[in-house]
């Protein structure tokens, strides 16, 4: 599951990077290795991640040197960082107002979501962060191919708390901890004067989250998994990949893709499959699994009658498809025991992406907090991994086929759908745009409006513009070239007459009524703008297969369809694998309006046991 993210944060965020932004990336000298997870096998101590044997062999990449937990090449590292720990101390001082609007905007609906009729009754009566801010380090700075990352370890330990009521009742959510790695990319690096293209963050994997439910807890079954779950869920949707915040620059030379760094194309697909787990005791029964990579999350089903009460089997359809965007991304598992008063945590483990083998892995988990093994249980996975090339899709044709027709020869691709906006749309709603791809669904946030002459000047000049106008053109053409409503052109046009006939044209200044109408007319503007020409610059990246149907409707906040466009894949094939809008998009009552943006398709190798997946990313 990806959850979707809140524009608002991204966009703050984004403006908050972007007003003064000055790096310098220094050396912090080479410090001690990311240690490598442990577990106890016997009585002889092994890295998982390092190297691991079971039933079916050697399985995970053997090395006997310390790893550091990245795979490309480290430049500097270091363990504190204190000149940042001191500066955010300042800033965390003034961040409980927009703490508040993220709880209020959106852990609350996703609890209300979860808890069905429960969640309907609950409201958050006092939210604060608490004044304990995180502390930052370790920190490493690696090389991609195409830019820097800086790697900096966090810590919140905070002291706030959350209350929140469900009818007579109130629940207290205390000792907030959140504790991961967030990865600061500087890219792309250009020759120019100004080599940095563009900022962005984000975590490679989802922060270690835990709380304490310091009043409530025996009100509703289970609240403490709720409420860190939906915590995890939302703090997973805002920073943890394919979710990114960043931040295009001027380089004073080439223009950087802003929608290439806000949505960046997967490094290929790694499909998990849960062939069994093994234990050196019986098992318990109802076991289930959670695979976790990046923000996607995968629950298998439960296992079936066995047996062996030593071992369970999944059937072969028990599998997921996961999109990895780094090599230095881990993959997360948890075995649970399903029972009629919830799921109990039998085991987990991490092993780090640049550490798997494609094939038959068997990775040992530990029991939760302890670096002790879980009665020796182990998870049996079977890996393939497909990855992306950049090269467009063939087709059956390109190879000399005899079929009729030009059929495509791939079996998969990926396929990059980019919305920039919408223009002409004779509605009275806003909207967002649903991309439809098979059995896949992606939705845009609701369009926003783009940058309009009414927006970039200031108040006195655009007052003074519309003096000028008022009178000289028909009321229409008036609102037409300020870009506000008839309603709005109309009250100025009034107010401009009645300082005429009382002598009041002629006085200096802005007047209160002055900035009022100049605050309604942007307003008005902006919600003008964002129904008839609304702003997207979303991208989606969707694994499909060349037979696939491709959809993308306009549609409104409630989800009911206001125009739409079609195609087939294989007709995009067949185009070069690239194909520039602008696309018409078309109502049930022939009205239509046109979508501007464009269609790349991407080959996908099939999957494959015999490589390492590190290789993929060579």
């Amino acid at each position: 599951m990806v959850w979707s993210r809140p524009t608002w944060l991204h966009h703050r965020l984004a403006q908050l990077l972007g007003h003064q932004t000055a790096f310098a990336v220094t050396r912090w000298g080479i410090g001690k290795s990311v240690a490598t997870l442990l577990a106890r096998v016997g009585t002889q101590k092994i890295a998982l991640g390092a190297v691991a044997t079971g039933a079916t062999g050697l399985t995970l990449h053997q090395t006997t040197k310390d790893r550091h937990g990245f795979g490309g090449d480290v430049l500097s590292s270091g363990d504190e960082v204190e000149w940042l720990n001191a500066a955010i101390v300042p800033i965390w001082e003034h961040l409980d107002a927009g703490f508040r609007r993220l709880i209020e905007d959106e852990v609350q609906p996703a609890l209300q979501k979860r808890l069905g009729v429960v969640g309907t009754y609950i409201s958050f009566t006092q939210i604060s962060l608490g004044r304990a801010a995180p502390r930052f380090g370790p920190v490493r700075v690696t090389r991609s191919k195409d830019g820097l990352e800086v790697n900096v370890g966090f810590c919140l330990e905070g002291n706030g708390l959350i209350e929140f009521s469900t009818g007579p009742a109130s629940i207290q959510v205390s000792n907030i901890t959140v504790q991961g790695t967030l990865r600061v990319c500087l890219h792309p690096l250009v020759d120019s004067l100004n080599p940095v293209g563009g900022i962005s963050i984000t975590c490679l994997d989802r922060p270690t989250i835990d709380l304490t439910i310091k009043a409530g807890s025996e009100l509703i079954p289970n609240l403490y998994n709720f409420v860190r779950d939906t915590v995890d869920d939302v703090v997973a949707s805002l920073l943890v990949v394919p979710n990114v915040i960043a931040v295009p620059l001027d380089t004073f030379g080439p223009t950087t893709d802003a929608c290439a760094i806000r949505h960046p194309p997967p490094l290929g697909f790694l499909r998990v499959r849960l062939e069994g787990v093994s234990s050196t005791s019986a098992l318990p029964g109802s076991l289930y699994l959670e695979a976790m990579i990046g923000c996607s999350s995968w629950k298998s089903s439960i296992s079936r009658t066995r047996p062996d009460p030593n071992h369970a089997e999944w059937p072969d359809d028990a599998a997921e498809d996961f999109a990895v965007h780094s090599q230095d991304q881990s993959i997360r598992l948890r075995l649970y025991s399903s029972g009629s008063f919830g799921a109990v945590l039998l085991g987990t483990a991490r092993v780090f992406i640049h550490d798997l083998e494609a094939g038959r892995v068997e990775v040992p988990l530990v029991d939760a907090g302890t670096e002790d093994t879980a009665e020796t249980r182990s998870v049996e996975l079977e890996l393939l991994w497909s990855p992306l090339k950049e090269e467009p899709p063939a087709t059956a044709s390109a190879h000399g086929s005899l079929l009729p027709g030009p059929a495509p020869a791939e079996k998969s691709l990926l396929a990059s759908i980019h919305v920039h906006r919408v223009s002409n749309v004779l509605s009275e709603r806003k909207h967002k745009v649903h991309v439809r791809l098979g059995a896949e669904d992606q939705f845009t946030e609701v369009g926003e409006a783009p940058p309009e002459l009414v927006h970039q000047i200031a108040d006195d000049v655009l007052l003074e513009l519309a003096r000028k106008l008022c009178g000289k053109l028909p009321l229409a053409d008036f609102s037409h070239v300020l870009g506000v409503p008839v309603d709005h052109a109309r009250d100025f046009a009034r107010e401009v007459e009645r300082r005429r006939r009382s002598g009041e044209l002629a006085t200096p200044g802005l007047q209160g009524w002055d900035r009022s109408w100049c605050e309604r007319a942007r307003q008005a503007a902006q919600d003008r703008a964002a129904i008839r020409n609304p702003h997207f610059d979303y991208v989606c990246h969707l694994r499909a297969k060349p037979a696939d149907q491709l959809m993308i409707e306009l549609v409104g906040e409630d989800g009911s369809s206001t125009a739409r466009f079609e195609t087939n894949l294989d007709a995009v094939v067949e185009r070069g694998g690239f194909v520039e809008g602008p696309f018409p998009l078309r109502s049930s009552d022939g009205a239509e309006c046109t979508l501007h943006g464009h269609i790349r398709l991407r080959r996908l190798e099939a999957q494959v046991r015999r490589d390492r997946v590190q290789d993929g990313f060579q």
